[in-house]
C-alpha cells in the first residue's frame, strides 16, 4: 500500500520532486507549469490540515475533494468541515468545503456557517485575492449558494428573503429562491 505524507514537511518534499521533474522539461510553457504547480502546492497546503483532521475521524483520505467526489455518506466529519468554514482558506480549498457540505445530512449543522460565509463573500471587496479570475469567484459564490439551498430551513428564510432584495446578490438569485423554497418546508 502506498504510504501517505503524514507531516506538512513531506507533502512539500513530494511537491519538490514533482517541480524537478518540471524544471527539467524545457518547453515553452514551462513558467505556466511552474505556475499552476505553485498554485496546487499551495492548495494542497491549505488543505491538508482538513485532510488530517477527516483521518482522526476515521476517513483514510489524501485530498479534502473525496469528500465532494465520494458517493460514501461522511457524516461524522460534516462539523469538522463546518468549522473550518470560519477559518482563512485558500479559494479551492473553500470551495471543497463549501462543495463537501452540499449534503442533506448537513442541514441544520451548515446552514448558518454557509449563510454567513456568503454574506462574507459578497461584502468582501476581494475575498480571494488568490483566485486566478473573477469567473472563479463568481463560481465559488454559486457553489455556496446552492450548498445553502440544499441545507436550508427554516432558521434562515427572513435572511434569504432579505438577500433577495440586495442587488449584490442577483447573481445567484436563482439558488437563493430555490433556498427560501426548500426552507420553507424544512
Amino acid at each position: 500500500m502506498k504510504q501517505r505524507p503524514e507531516t506538512a514537511e513531506e507533502l512539500f518534499a513530494s511537491f519538490a520532486a514533482r517541480y524537478k521533474f518540471v524544471e527539467s522539461t524545457p518547453t515553452a510553457s514551462t513558467a505556466w507549469y511552474l505556475a499552476k504547480a505553485d498554485r496546487v502546492a499551495l492548495d494542497r497546503a491549505d488543505s491538508w490540515p482538513i485532510v488530517l483532521e477527516a483521518r482522526r475521524c476515521g476517513r483514510q483520505i489524501d485530498d479534502i475533494w473525496w469528500f465532494v467526489n465520494t458517493p460514501e455518506r461522511y457524516p461524522e466529519c460534516v462539523p469538522m468541515l463546518v468549522r473550518h468554514l470560519d477559518e482563512p482558506h485558500r479559494i479551492m480549498t473553500m470551495d471543497a468545503l463549501v462543495r463537501a457540505l452540499t449534503v442533506d445530512y448537513a442541514r441544520g449543522i451548515a446552514t448558518q456557517p454557509l449563510l454567513r460565509l456568503l454574506r462574507r463573500e459578497f461584502e468582501q471587496p476581494l475575498p480571494h485575492p488568490e483566485a486566478f479570475s473573477p469567473g472563479a469567484i463568481q463560481m465559488h459564490r454559486a457553489a455556496i449558494a446552492a450548498s445553502l439551498a440544499m441545507n436550508a430551513d427554516r432558521s434562515i428564510v427572513p435572511e434569504v428573503e432579505e438577500l433577495l432584495k440586495d442587488l449584490r446578490y442577483e447573481w445567484v438569485k436563482s439558488e437563493l429562491k430555490r433556498a427560501l423554497r426548500i426552507g420553507k418546508k424544512h
